[in-house]
């Protein structure tokens, strides 16, 4: 039997997770042949001049991460704000060796037409065998000739490689509603943490209450686009996410680190289960079940 690996059930399960990109070679000569094939660029433009009269969170308004490391790779995300994309611009991203991008090794070109609604504009490069195993890179995006902030990414090490020592940080359970992430602000400021393991309940797919009533923060309080108390549907789960990956500590955190993450019941509904009897889903604790 074939091995099915987590990022191979992605592929297989989610047609469209993993966003489709040109990769672009790191020499003058390719990057002139490129700019030949794609006229809506210029090799000065899109590689080495940006425009610092654009603001890069109005564009990356919820920053870039980095995740599900391979020993040759791992998946770069960001999503570009829609008050800001423009159709048919493409959006390109750089992974270098050092932090000032003087040693750049990959460059890649996602069509305009793959920031689509429908991904809630947002993008997954994976970059399994582009990368050497067990180092550091730093990565970041290029839209309208504007840098997103700069992400530190990391490759596992190979399967028979001998390593002295690793470092993980471990996170659980971050409801947006009940605190200010200050964890996440230290997190984000220990360069030795190799990965970051996120067991879980990433997001709470309920909403605070809208009266704000009995909430200890209630500047935190999520409203929903169904105006439910808990998610009903994609725009939703959307709109959580977005709240989520606003706050600035989560985002530093997300930059600095590769995460390693496993899905837990908020995720989807809180206790949720398949009932056998009545052969559908089971949400105890879900405005749906009433309707079950």
């Amino acid at each position: 039997m074939k091995k099915i690996t987590r990022r191979g059930f992605l592929r297989l399960g989610g047609a469209g997770i993993v966003t489709p990109y040109i990769l672009v070679a790191s020499s003058a000569s390719a990057q002139s042949e490129f700019i030949k094939s794609h006229p809506r660029t210029s090799a000065d433009s899109f590689f080495f001049q940006f425009d610092s009269s654009l603001n890069p969170e109005e564009i990356f308004s919820l920053s870039v991460a980095s995740g599900d490391p391979t020993s040759s790779g791992v998946i770069l995300w960001t999503r570009i704000d829609p008050r800001a994309r423009t159709g048919g611009d493409n959006l390109a991203f750089e992974v270098a060796q050092d932090p000032e991008f003087n040693q750049v090794i990959v460059q890649g070109l996602v069509e305009g037409n793959e920031l689509q609604p429908e991904r809630d504009y947002t993008v997954k490069i994976d970059l399994d065998g582009q990368l050497s195993p067990n180092r550091y890179y730093y990565y970041r995006f290029i839209y309208h000739n504007t840098s997103s902030c700069i992400g530190r990414c990391r490759t596992l090490p190979m399967e028979t490689e001998s390593i002295d020592r690793m470092k993980f940080a471990v996170v659980t359970c971050q409801d947006f509603t009940n605190g200010y992430y200050g964890a996440f602000s230290h997190l984000s400021q220990e360069p030795d943490v190799d990965f970051v393991i996120h067991l879980g309940d990433f997001i709470y797919e309920s909403a605070s209450n809208p009266g704000g009533g009995g909430l200890p923060f209630p500047d935190r309080r999520i409203t929903l686009p169904s105006g439910q108390s808990a998610s009903f549907g994609l725009d939703d789960y959307r709109h959580i996410y977005r709240t989520y990956r606003s706050d600035p500590f989560l985002q530093r955190a997300l930059e600095q680190h590769t995460w390693i993450m496993i899905w837990d019941d908020h995720e989807t509904a809180n206790d949720c289960y398949w009932d056998y009897a009545r052969d559908t889903l089971g949400v105890p604790d879900h405005p749906l079940n009433k309707d079950l």
